[in-house]
């Protein structure tokens, strides 16, 4: 953390002999306006550690080039003016909260070399518009999307989400206040507590058959929300013995045995 918090850096350059920038490296440091990261064959960077740039508000693109594999916890948290990223295939890893009260962030392409969206990545983003979730997500951790209140797009093919998702994460698109509609798919087995609480316009969602488990509050505070459920009747594993019929807490309409347009 050698340059932490240093107020008259404005431009960085890295050569392509740095392997990894280590945690802290630039954190704070208020007029960092430009990062150039040098790609190469000397050794290129392969992780940007945990910290790295959080804070730094005057940064607004960067681009991070190949061979670089990880992008650590909180790495970019708190960049509020950055509104691009451009991110190499050879990503393989971002780890929670790297891109968190990015609030500038407008749109976001990710990659089809990662298996999960960690837990709080773009929490807070709430400049970002639309989201398009590569086909090989399985895993849409908790808080991936709390906050994205200019969230109304969640794109990959017809408005499905992922085909290969199984798991959508407590509170994953919590406070997604723009967010209108949205299509599970099929391959969806768990949605946890409070997913989409909050959601004032979403005014439909469509469940299919291989949801088996909904957790409490999943819906809750989404006053406009018809439930469209591909299954004829309620399957026990909605109904939580200790919680009831939480999963519907405010009882939205639920139009069963949905057989699509």
């Amino acid at each position: 953390n050698a340059f932490k918090g240093i107020s008259t850096i404005t431009s960085v350059k890295i050569p392509n002999t740095v392997g990894r920038i280590s945690d802290w490296a630039f954190a704070d440091c208020k007029n960092l306006k430009s990062v150039s990261i040098e790609s190469g064959t000397v050794r290129g960077l392969t992780a940007i550690g945990k910290y790295a740039f959080c804070n730094c508000v005057s940064l607004t693109n960067i681009e991070i080039p190949k061979p670089t594999k990880k992008i650590e916890s909180y790495a970019f948290k708190g960049c509020s003016n950055l509104n691009s990223i451009k991110l190499p295939n050879s990503i393989e890893e971002i780890e929670p909260y790297a891109f968190s009260d990015c609030s500038s962030l407008s749109s976001v392409t990710l990659l089809s070399s990662i298996y999960k969206i960690e837990q709080g990545l773009f929490a807070n983003c709430t400049g970002l518009k639309s989201i398009e979730i590569p086909h090989r997500i399985r895993t849409i951790e908790s808080e991936a999307f709390f906050g994205c209140s200019g969230l109304t797009d969640l794109t990959l093919e017809n408005k499905i989400l992922s085909s290969e998702l199984e798991e959508i994460g407590s509170k994953a698109f919590q406070n997604c206040t723009k967010l209108r509609s949205i299509t599970i798919p099929k391959s969806v087995k768990w949605i946890r507590a409070e997913a989409f609480k909050g959601c004032k316009n979403l005014t439909s969602i469509i469940i299919p058959n291989s949801v088996l488990r909904i957790e409490m509050d999943a819906f809750k505070d989404c006053p406009n929300v018809t439930i469209y459920a591909e299954t004829n009747k309620k399957p026990d594993n909605w109904v939580q013995k200790l919680f009831g019929e939480k999963w519907n807490p405010d009882k939205r309409p639920v139009v069963w045995g949905y057989k699509g347009k």
